[in-house]
């Protein structure tokens, strides 16, 4: 059932009002605490122990910025359920490959795999009460 325009639209104002409101409040915390270490640095004597956080406020946030460009430059939004689908698609190739037989897969070093279907074996086995 398609959504009608106007719950799609209540949908996207909540979402972006949800996500203004975190940011916001984030961003009022880390400047709080960012105006009391400037403050600790510039007032105190032995308050150069204050500058380490400040860089490493600074790197981290740059380098998360960084992170969000590069993302968004790749086109990493484009797209978002395609992972879900990627990997849906990868565990079902895998349960598929689980009915073959062990010999069928083997590694580059010439031992064989262990396949879903093995370990599900081996479970059962050591299950099992030994008598």
């Amino acid at each position: 059932m398609a959504e009608s325009l106007r719950a799609v639209r209540i949908r996207h104002a909540v979402t972006m009002g949800s996500g203004i409101l975190v940011f916001t409040v984030c961003l009022v915390g880390f400047g709080v605490k960012f105006v009391e270490f400037i403050q600790t640095f510039m007032s105190e004597t032995g308050g150069e122990f204050a500058i380490t956080p400040i860089v490493n406020y600074f790197m981290a946030t740059l380098g998360f910025f960084c992170m969000l460009v590069w993302a968004a430059l790749n086109g990493m939004f484009f797209d978002i359920e395609a992972p879900k689908k990627t990997m849906l698609e990868i565990d079902r190739e895998l349960d598929q490959a689980s009915d073959y037989h062990e010999e069928d897969f083997v590694t580059p070093y010439g031992t064989p795999r262990r396949t879903r279907s093995t370990r599900r074996e081996e479970r059962q086995f050591h299950d099992e009460p030994q008598w």
